[in-house]
């Protein structure tokens, strides 16, 4: 509590040095985030472009040739008679980027995992096939049959379907015959 012996002693004491003290806190400029405040909202390309920026890729020859040490690993390796499964949970849930079903077989679906590879089915879901896990990148962005039988399936590896990361390809993959071989 103050004492005061007079009651201009509060006025040049307390009052005066707070209300030059509020003068100075309305002449701070803006800060950055009220800035922002006050442009135009983005536009879709810069919004994409903000989670995207433009980057040199990485050149496919050192993401193969890792591929192909990967594929001498496991022909050397002391377990590889050793059957391994996976039951989960994972760290990221399947995102489906495409999903497409043979024409002439009502009961069959290609479903192409963002970063899962390629599966088939042909019981409506009943069982499971991996047709793509032998590759060089199991990241898809796309797939699409190339006749009714679905047979010849065309894989476009790597993924940039609107998520926070994105995830190299090495390429275009075709099979003509059900996903047993790849070119």
């Amino acid at each position: 509590m103050l004492a005061l012996h007079a009651g201009a002693h509060l006025e040049v004491h307390v009052i005066r040095p707070l209300a030059l003290l509020s003068l100075l806190g309305l002449a701070v400029p803006v800060g950055a985030d009220e800035m922002t405040a006050l442009k135009p909202p983005l536009t879709k390309e810069q919004e994409r472009d903000r989670f995207h920026p433009h980057r040199e890729g990485m050149p496919p020859e050192p993401r193969l040739a890792g591929y192909e040490r990967r594929l001498q690993m496991e022909k050397d390796s002391l377990l590889k008679g050793l059957r391994f499964r996976a039951v989960g949970p994972e760290v990221q849930g399947g995102r489906i980027v495409d999903i497409e079903a043979p024409a002439a077989h009502p009961d069959a679906y290609v479903v192409a995992f963002a970063t899962g590879g390629l599966w088939r089915t042909d019981n409506r879901g009943g069982s499971w096939t991996p047709l793509f896990d032998r590759e060089s990148c199991i990241t898809i962005g796309d797939v699409a049959l190339g006749d009714p039988d679905g047979q010849t399936i065309y894989v476009g590896s790597g993924e940039n379907n609107s998520s926070r990361t994105s995830y190299a390809g090495t390429g275009l993959f075709k099979t003509t015959d059900g996903g047993r071989t790849w070119r």
